[in-house]
């Protein structure tokens, strides 16, 4: 908001010295370089659509861990609350501290409710939120499959969208290259009812492992939908957008069989 106020008194001087300010450029110039301008904003934005960001400053980026990334981190505050005790007395409700009654705290006080009223806000979240992989019949299985020594591939699929996607036959070849290296698949998703029959329509449901996640946390994992990551138990070496799976090819091809 304090921006915004900035912002609003530099325009209305700018309004009011309108007639004063010459432009840098010809109109034809200035034409062009708006132009120009709203071109590549749509086609860098297209771009990172279809492909992923060129900067990732995601806690899912490469390098990173993801077990270490769902950790507090280091001299994380804690929220600070106190109980918090209410109250009724001569049709009036009166709230106060588990620790300071009222000197005239009789019978006459009637017990309402209590709650934990949060007194400071603290910053213990760590940077992966809610990134929880469950079986189909609900078993967490986060922890054994990030820990699983070796190599794996995530292919993040937030929801079914096509019988036959566009990106089917290159997920093929990497499938295909996957199990000559012994490299576990898992899709991971928020559509698993719609997700585990389609890999059994498609013949792959033997060689893929389907686990349910929350939808936010793999929008923030994949910026496209889908996408697939190469990790080193929990850390991710690389990903790739659906568009770009060919190049997964070289990078898979150079891992050593498990």
């Amino acid at each position: 908001f304090a921006k915004d106020l900035v912002l609003l008194v530099l325009i209305v001087f700018l309004f009011a010295l309108r007639n004063r300010l010459q432009p840098a450029l010809s109109p034809t110039a200035s034409a062009a370089v708006l132009t120009l301008t709203i071109v590549f904003s749509v086609a860098f934005q297209w771009y990172v659509l279809i492909h992923l960001p060129m900067v990732d400053c995601l806690p899912y980026r490469e390098k990173s861990d993801l077990i270490e990334g769902m950790k507090m981190p280091r001299g994380a505050v804690q929220d600070s609350s106190v109980i918090t005790l209410v109250y009724e007395k001569n049709g009036r409700k009166v709230e106060f501290g588990a620790s300071s009654f009222p000197a005239d705290f009789d019978s006459t006080y009637h017990f309402v409710n209590r709650y934990d009223k949060l007194v400071r806000k603290g910053n213990a979240e760590p940077p992966i939120k809610d990134f929880n992989l469950f079986t189909g019949s609900g078993a967490d299985t986060t922890l054994p499959v990030l820990t699983a020594r070796g190599y794996k591939l995530f292919l993040f699929m937030k929801e079914f969208q096509t019988e036959s996607p566009s990106w089917d036959k290159g997920f093929s070849v990497v499938l295909t290259l996957a199990r000559a290296k012994n490299l576990p698949v898992f899709i991971i998703t928020a559509d698993y009812d719609d997700v585990a029959p389609w890999t059994t329509r498609q013949g792959i449901a033997t060689y893929v492992t389907v686990l349910k996640c929350d939808a936010t946390a793999i929008k923030t994992a994949a910026r496209a939908d889908p996408t697939l990551f190469l990790l080193k138990r929990s850390t991710v070496l690389n990903k790739w957008s659906y568009a770009d799976l060919d190049a997964a090819l070289p990078v898979l091809n150079q891992l050593p069989t498990q």
